[in-house]
């Protein structure tokens, strides 16, 4: 889901007005580990931040495609949750088994951060998916990590299929629109994700959409029981879907679900906020 550009005019809540390049001129420090100190005495550095990166992530010091690669590599999502002292820890992790470890560690931590994000989802759009959200957390809370799995997938299936499609995208000739058309119609929805983050030319401009994106191509890993092939450890639609088993439904894959669900949920509020009340928040 490529990003919205700014309008070439931005008002800040002092009720001025920022010009698209103030804002494009401070995307570079919007990484840095004192961008909150930096930002309160400048509004289109504040601009920047909302506009490129997920709140969790605001100041967190850590090179973006370090970010983008973890997220695309392990399927561990990183955007809206969880906060950044979790996601330091899980990008310095050498090995999958320290990551795992990481994931086991911080667990109660982690959910406590999709409750809040799933708070802030307040849109009425979102009210019929948002009770059963909570509901999957209430049901990893209690010790039911299998049913807390499958309702955060069957959730999350739908949710990453809005979040590759583009709301907003630009080409420089109609040819090239019919071009990017003609892809997207000779691949399965599932492959969707993984097309946006192969050809989406700048990664800078169009981070926040990336990092929500990353993850779920593993999501979708092709699978077929039929072929006799073995299942995919991490979580997977497919297996969820097709051959539930004991060793798929695990406690880390019912978290990372849940951590999925919430990030996707939680871009969907902030899309809802940015095209405004009265317009739809599935508009493509």
């Amino acid at each position: 889901m490529p990003g919205k550009l700014p309008n070439m005019t931005q008002e800040d809540r002092s009720g001025s007005y920022l010009n698209v390049r103030d804002i494009f001129q401070q995307l570079d420090q919007v990484d840095d580990p004192n961008v909150m100190e930096l930002a309160a005495s400048s509004p289109a550095l504040q601009a920047a931040l909302r506009w490129s990166r997920p709140q969790n992530l605001w100041g967190i010091g850590v090179d973006p495609l370090l970010l983008l690669r973890l997220a695309r590599d392990a399927g561990i999502p990183l955007a809206w949750v969880p906060r950044r002292e979790v996601v330091r820890a899980l990008v310095a992790a050498p090995t999958r088994g320290v990551l795992s470890d990481v994931l086991a560690d911080k667990a109660a931590l982690v959910v406590d951060d999709c409750a809040d994000a799933l708070s802030h989802c307040i849109d009425e759009q979102l009210q019929d998916r948002v009770p059963l959200a909570e509901a999957a957390i209430a049901a990893y809370r209690a010790g039911h990590a299998e049913a807390a799995m499958a309702l955060a997938v069957s959730l999350g299936e739908p949710l990453a299929a809005w979040a590759s499609t583009p709301r907003v995208r630009s080409f420089d000739s109609r040819a090239e629109q019919q071009a990017w058309l003609q892809r997207r119609s000779r691949v399965s929805k599932y492959r969707w994700a993984e097309l946006e983050l192969e050809t989406d030319p700048d990664p800078r401009f169009r981070f926040k959409e990336q990092l929500v994106m990353a993850p779920i191509p593993r999501f979708f890993t092709p699978w077929f029981p039929g072929r006799g092939d073995a299942p995919p450890e991490a979580l997977s639609r497919h297996v969820v879907a097709h051959q539930p088993n004991t060793q798929h439904f695990t406690t880390e894959n019912s978290l990372v679900a849940i951590m999925l669900m919430t990030s996707l949920l939680r871009q969907q509020q902030a899309w809802c906020e940015e095209v405004g009340p009265g317009d739809s928040c599935e508009a493509g």
